[in-house]
This record gives structure tokens, C-alpha cells and sequence, in this order.
């Protein structure tokens, strides 16, 4: 059963202060508890020094310190504990999309495919396998299935709203929808006014409409050298 976080850092504390605490730091499971607990609060370098006491075949200790080395980017390393993890136990919840995740960044694209893919295969759901998935079939130039998978993420979760929509703006702008692609990316500045996806969002609706304007003038020049003037006034 899953541990919310309030819950690991009673289970942490009370260790910590049970006569036992002292002598059971370093077993599998209180270790494992510790680590997940400083996980939790963004000390993912100090969950990292402690995971190095884990045993050699703890899959699920090689689980947490392949989630925190992304946290920390660290791809390439986060890969090797990720694989390693799935090697010791293919049942690990949620080990491929984690995996999916580390080689997406790392740029090896169709190892992400093909992760994000067996994630789905294998039951696993939710907002983060939808992004991932539509920036996959964004890579793969499949827009309108990209700009679907965005728009299901950040419904299901509003945290992840920014980041969904501004893929979501792209992903129409490059279905040749430019209503859809300005309604997501005036989304992301209203949503994330400040932020560097705000910034994103204006830069690319600016190019947008740059390039409208840029085909209409072309439209507009060829029209006039063909002598077809009488069709300027329904542009």
C-alpha cells in the first residue's frame, strides 16, 4: 500500500524516536521510508546519500533513486537504476512510464515511445502518462493525437495545465489550427502569467501570427500578378 506523505514522515519520526529507531536505520524498508521522506521534501541529494546503503537488490530502493535523479536531470544514471529496478522486479508500479520519462529527456525518443507504449499495455493511467504520450506522438508528427493526449493531461490534472497547454498550442499550430492553438496558448499566460511557459506561449503565438500575415501578403502578391484583383477584397 502506497504511503501518502504525511503518513511516511509520521512512520520516519517515530522511528527516529523508538528504542529501536537507532538500530533499524539501515533496515530495507525503514531505509527506503527515510529516503522517500526526504524525497518528498525536494532533498532528493540527501535521499540519494542514504539510498547508497541499500542493499544491491533492492528494486524498489533502485526505483526511488532512479525517480530522484530525475528529479535531479540526471537521465543517463536515472536509466541505468530505472532498468536495473525493472530487471530485479517487472511488476514495479509505474517503472516503465518512469523509464519513458528519463529517455524522452535524455532524447532517445523511440526508447520513450516504446516505454510510454508498455506503460499503457501493462494498466498504467493518469495525466503524466497522457503528457508524455502526446509529446511522443508530437515528435512523430501525429499533431491532432498529440494536441488530444494535452488536452486530457491538464484535465485530469491542473498542475500539469501550463506545460499540457502550451504543448496543446503547438500541437494545433502544427495541425494548421489556429484557433484551437491560440485559445491554448493565451490559456498558458493567463494561467502561468510571469513564468517562462507564459514567455513560450507569447513567442509562439507572436510567430504565428507572423507567418498568417507573411502567407496573406504572399496570397496578396500572387493575386495581383495573375491580375485576379477582384479576389484581394475576400482576402
Amino acid at each position: 500500500m502506497a504511503l501518502s506523505r504525511g503518513r511516511v514522515a509520521l512512520v520516519a519520526a517515530v522511528l527516529a524516536f523508538s528504542p529501536v529507531g537507532a538500530h533499524a536505520v539501515d533496515e530495507p524498508e525503514v531505509l527506503r521510508l527515510r529516503a522517500t521522506n526526504l524525497a518528498a521534501e525536494g532533498r532528493c541529494e540527501d535521499a540519494l546519500s542514504l539510498l547508497q546503503r541499500a542493499a544491491a537488490g533492492d528494486a524498489a530502493a533502485l526505483q526511488l533513486r532512479g525517480r530522484c535523479l530525475i528529479q535531479l536531470q540526471r537521465w543517463t544514471p536515472a536509466i541505468a537504476a530505472l532498468e536495473e529496478a525493472r530487471r530485479l522486479d517487472p511488476g514495479l508500479d509505474r517503472i516503465d512510464l518512469e523509464l519513458g520519462v528519463a529517455r524522452f529527456h535524455q532524447g532517445d525518443r523511440e526508447g520513450a515511445a516504446r516505454a510510454v507504449a508498455a506503460a499503457r499495455a501493462r494498466g498504467t493511467s493518469g495525466p503524466e502518462l497522457e503528457l508524455y504520450e502526446g509529446l511522443v506522438a508530437l515528435q512523430r508528427a501525429e499533431q491532432r493525437a498529440a494536441a488530444e493526449r494535452f488536452r486530457s493531461a491538464r484535465r485530469g490534472d491542473p498542475y500539469l495545465d501550463p506545460i499540457a497547454s502550451f504543448y496543446e498550442g503547438l500541437a494545433w499550430q502544427a495541425a494548421q489550427d489556429q484557433a484551437q492553438a491560440r485559445e491554448a496558448l493565451e490559456r498558458v499566460v493567463r494561467s502561468a502569467p510571469g513564468t517562462p511557459w507564459a514567455q513560450a506561449a507569447r513567442r509562439a503565438g507572436a510567430n504565428a501570427a507572423d507567418d498568417l500575415r507573411y502567407q496573406e501578403w504572399i496570397t496578396r502578391r500572387m493575386l495581383r500578378q495573375m491580375g485576379l484583383n477582384e479576389l484581394l477584397e475576400k482576402i
